[in-house]
């Protein structure tokens, strides 16, 4: 990668190179805004993720922004069925959405090289160290290697994942509490639908996902600090007596991350994500589907709003943040008819019944997927 370090004032710097990020670059270029997209790993990387595009409506936004995948980002993808949820005493229950996975490696470099094919320029092992807004202009510090230095931009989306570096410093105040999730690898299958996204619940308190890529099981899920080696045993412990998982085999590797919980703020009005001309999107707003926990949808989808915003304060006199949070606020609207619809869930868990709880859990999840 050859960076012209000359090059120091941007219409847009775009820090972060998952979906939202790449998608937010792609249509600010597009616009015709000078545009910067950093990642602050080399590409392409991965990420602990499921790779799953969930909602069809995610999966129209890919078509419509991105196209058809290549053949070298189809010949990693699995397309499965839609979901099975696993609820101990009750009929296992389907919801039929065909949904992608892949590798987050695969998807968002295809999507990083859209963004760079529409003009965008990327600089990836660059790490966003300082930023600070000056007159309607942000001041950004750009650490590559050893070397540091300063760029200047009208406008920041951060799109930098959950511990996002922007938002940590635009609000250093602002300190949610952290989750676990992890992701564990076992060269093997077990006794489960291949073709679904399974999940396994039995109550509210510990859920886990069980799916397939290729010849492997991926488990994953989330868990509290100090308790991940505990949970992941217990998940382990649970397919052993009733999937058949041999005890013998060792998972091929483990990876997991860090996952502060920001969403909870964002819904009640305590958290904003937006400051001025600087942006956040995906994780880094907190903007999680509620009940299914869909993020990288909605990642696009927060993307495609805060591109849009950035044009419109380009081409007019209003901050960035005015038509940015204006269209946060409609998502909002979704994710609490959402939460009220799930309200369901705790009544049919008092109920004791567990198919009842597995209905109203299947229905909650599918309207979360199913939410724009």
């Amino acid at each position: 990668m050859t960076i012209d370090k000359s090059k120091t004032n941007w219409d847009v710097v775009v820090v972060g190179g998952g979906p939202g990020g790449a998608l937010a670059a792609k249509r600010c270029a597009e616009a015709g805004l000078d545009t910067l997209l950093l990642e602050k790993r080399r590409m392409p990387r991965d990420k602990v993720c499921t790779g799953m595009v969930m909602a069809q409506w995610g999966q129209d936004i890919v078509q419509q922004e991105f196209g058809e995948y290549p053949d070298w980002v189809e010949e990693e993808t699995i397309y499965l069925a839609g979901y099975a949820l696993h609820v101990p005493g009750a009929e296992t229950l389907s919801l039929d959405i065909r949904t992608p996975t892949t590798w987050r490696h695969t998807l968002d470099t295809w999507m990083c090289e859209s963004a760079r094919d529409a003009g965008a320029e990327i600089w990836d092992n660059a790490r966003l160290s300082d930023l600070k807004q000056e007159a309607g202009r942000s001041v950004l510090q750009i650490k590559i290697g050893a070397e540091l230095f300063e760029l200047e931009t009208q406008f920041v989306i951060g799109a930098d994942g959950a511990f996002s570096t922007v938002r940590n410093l635009i609000y250093p105040e602002f300190r949610p509490p952290i989750r676990v999730g992890y992701r564990v690898y076992f060269e093997t299958l077990v006794d489960l639908p291949s073709d679904r996204f399974n999940m396994f619940t039995a109550g509210l308190e510990e859920i886990f996902f069980v799916h397939n890529k290729g010849d492997a099981m991926l488990l994953e899920g989330v868990a509290q600090e100090g308790t991940v080696d505990e949970t992941i045993e217990r998940c382990r412990q649970y397919l052993i007596e009733n999937y058949a998982l041999d005890p013998d085999i060792k998972p091929s590797w483990r990876d997991g991350c860090a996952q502060p919980v920001v969403s909870p703020f964002l819904w009640n009005g305590q958290f904003r994500p937006a400051e001025g001309n600087v942006l956040l999107v995906g994780d880094a707003a907190g903007v999680n589907a509620p009940i299914s926990g869909e993020g990288l949808t909605m990642a696009l989808k927060s993307g495609v709003h805060a591109a849009e915003a950035v044009v419109e304060s380009h081409q007019g006199n209003e901050l960035a943040e005015g038509p940015y949070l204006r269209k946060i606020d409609e998502i909002l609207e979704v994710f609490r008819e959402i939460s009220a619809h799930g309200q369901r869930i705790v009544t049919a868990l008092e109920s004791e019944d567990p198919n009842e709880f597995a209905e109203a859990m299947l229905s909650s999840w599918d309207r979360s997927l199913n939410a724009f």
